[in-house]
């Protein structure tokens, strides 16, 4: 494993003439929300504590196959090639989309992480990438690391032929490095749950507002005006959410609360609902939180994109 060499520079207008452009697989902004929910074809595929299941895209949990049981948690799941890609205990494995033998990829410890169809980036300690099989592991850039030993950064997004990171120990940074690690670019400051779009990336704020960032002209504007955060992007829609729901914009139209649906005066009803973190698919929006009749915070909930009816994977 060798060091790359790497050119520092606050301009990052390089953008703009990238053209190594690889298939992301999957919802980077499901990945950047920990990652515990991945569609692929028919099959939903879900981490529930420390076990992975597969199931019907519609199926309500008592069909669902168990795969994996790991000693952690296992999240950013990714499919790929007949095998569900994982972190769990910091290490990314794979597994077989109807079980088997578990494989470790490599020992590098690693928190988040983004697949392309012959790719694995990940951040750790470093920005790492790797072939889907764990071979030709290299070092693409230690900036933005304070400890070699302890795991400092996070939210991987790729952009054509760079990998954006961010650097929590430096105010939150947000950087670019060259996919063949001999450019980093700082972007900006103060970035948070990070999710590349188009030519654009957009983030929570220091108002802890949505803001757009072109990567091309490095314009930048209020998406939202008050706290939202969590952005994911389906098809031409925009999903985010605050503590008591979520909300959808189409077209940059303004925003749909989609959950709680029917329900106006919070007051009234108390702090019965409640989301933290939550994952768009094709037919349901998954989410963890609490609802009047759903407490159990650890339960993985649905609502079902076109009624509004909510349920729980059982």
């Amino acid at each position: 494993l060798m060091e790359s060499e790497v050119e520092l520079s606050d301009d990052f207008t390089f953008f703009s003439e990238s053209v190594n452009e690889e298939t992301v697989m999957g919802n980077q902004g499901n990945l950047i929300n920990e990652g515990y929910v991945f569609e692929s074809d028919d099959f939903v595929f879900f981490s529930l504590e420390n076990k992975i299941y597969k199931e019907k895209k519609d199926g309500d949990g008592t069909g669902k196959q168990l795969l994996v049981e790991e000693e952690a948690g296992c999240r950013e799941l990714c499919v790929s090639g007949g095998y569900v890609y994982y972190i769990s205990n910091a290490r990314i494995k794979r597994i077989g989309i109807n079980g088997g033998e578990v494989t470790v990829l490599t020992e590098e410890p690693a928190v988040y992480m983004q697949m392309t169809k012959g790719k694995i980036y990940f951040a750790g300690a470093g920005i790492f990438s790797m072939n889907i099989d764990g071979s030709d592991l290299k070092l693409l850039t230690k900036e933005g690391i304070t400890d070699e030993n302890n795991p400092d950064l996070c939210w991987v997004n790729l952009y054509k032929d760079y990998v954006l990171y961010v650097s929590p120990s430096e105010n939150y940074t947000l950087y670019a490095v060259k996919k063949d690690g001999t450019h980093v670019f700082k972007v900006t400051e103060t970035v948070y749950y990070p999710v590349v779009e188009g030519d654009s990336v957009f983030y929570q704020g220091e108002e802890y507002t949505i803001r757009k960032l072109s990567l091309v002209t490095r314009e930048e504007s209020d998406v939202t005006e008050e706290y939202e955060a969590r952005q994911i992007f389906y098809e031409t829609s925009m999903y985010t959410m605050d503590f008591r729901g979520i909300y959808c914009r189409t077209d940059g139209e303004g925003k749909e609360q989609i959950f709680p649906m029917g329900v106006t005066d919070f007051e009234e009803k108390g702090n019965d609902y409640f989301v933290d973190l939550f994952w768009v698919t094709s037919n349901r929006i998954y989410f963890m939180g609490t609802t009047p009749e759903l407490q159990n915070y650890s339960e993985l909930k649905y609502i079902d994109r076109i009624t509004g009816e909510i349920g729980v994977i059982k």
